[in-house]
């Protein structure tokens, strides 16, 4: 490991010189390459079709928790959960799985499959419409400040009440769902360039020029589909991944740090959808079966599409 190295490293500089300190700084780079295969995979019913896809499937990773090999790239692997998998995310997260959907959920019928194994292969600016092509009612906001919040909230709930949802509890859950969307927007995706936030939660800021924050909303047949974009792309899959192992691990919020809105956001929707473009943009879209009543026990399905392999750190 690098520690190692390090010692091993600094002891022959010492040995060499034959002193152990240093009139000047030292600095020692380590560099980790992990060669990219696509053909090639030690995970037992691999199926790599049309998507250039490695299909994980439930019953072989249970009894095979360690057999993802660490070159193969996470965007392109997918895990097939047959039931309940909260119990392997921490396991998964470790191995930076971030693409899981359940095999017998109806909404990814609903989706569509092949359009949520495609998702890798291309980057989209809204993702709702790749879903929802042909929305009988949507709604789109864009804010400038965060007193914006309040009347965004209302009005959306205004709006979805004359709508007369077939099951009024969705409401609720939608209104707290948007809420933790557009929090996380303001004051979690800010970040300066060593990644520390920006603003703390409650802060009453406006925007600054040239930052983007984008609410939509759009409903077809029984789907609802919320997106929120910003101009940060600041969110990573470790981060993500890091916040649902703690809760399901029972650890709850890193000190300081929070992130309970990411497991929130993942818990109350069917689906969750995160892209995201590094320092560019964070599109985070949740769809919600609208026939459906909400089951607050219910392990939905996520895919964490983040377009950049470099900065993708695999905890094997």
């Amino acid at each position: 490991d690098a520690e190692t190295l390090r010692d091993n490293l600094l002891a022959s500089l010492a040995s060499h010189v034959g002193h152990s300190h240093f009139d000047d700084d030292v600095t020692i780079f380590f560099v980790e390459h992990f060669e990219r295969h696509h053909k090639k995979a030690t995970v037992a019913e691999n199926e790599q079709h049309e998507f250039d896809l490695v299909r994980i499937i439930d019953s072989f990773y249970r009894a095979n928790p360690n057999s993802i090999a660490p070159n193969i790239m996470r965007q392109n692997l997918v895990f097939i959960a047959e039931a309940n998998f909260s119990d392997l995310i921490p396991n998964l997260s470790k191995q930076g799985i971030r693409r899981v959907l359940p095999r017998n959920h109806a909404i990814n019928t609903q989706l569509g499959w092949n359009n949520l194994l495609r998702q890798h292969q291309h980057i989209n600016n809204d993702d709702l419409v790749a879903y929802l092509r042909h929305p009988t009612q949507h709604r789109e906001f864009y804010f400038n400040h965060s007193d914006d919040k309040a009347f965004v909230l209302n009005d959306v709930e205004s709006w979805l009440q004359d709508i007369s949802l077939p099951n009024p509890d969705r409401l609720d859950a939608v209104v707290l769902l948007l809420d933790e969307l557009i929090e996380n927007g303001l004051y979690a995706a800010p970040r300066d360039g060593k990644g520390r936030q920006l603003y703390a939660k409650g802060t009453v800021r406006a925007l600054s020029a040239g930052e983007v924050l984008r609410l939509s909303l759009s409903i077809q047949d029984s789907l609802l589909g919320i997106s929120l974009t910003d101009s940060w792309g600041t969110l990573t899959p470790t981060v993500f991944l890091n916040r649902l192992a703690r809760h399901i691990q029972g650890v709850g919020l890193d000190a300081g740090v929070g992130g309970g809105g990411l497991y929130l956001t993942w818990r109350m929707s069917d689906y969750l959808q995160l892209r995201v473009i590094p320092y560019k943009q964070t599109q985070v879209s949740a769809f919600l079966d609208l026939n459906n009543p909400f089951d607050e026990v219910a392990e939905n399905g996520f895919q964490f599409l983040y377009h950049n392999e470099v900065h993708e750190n695999i905890n094997s």
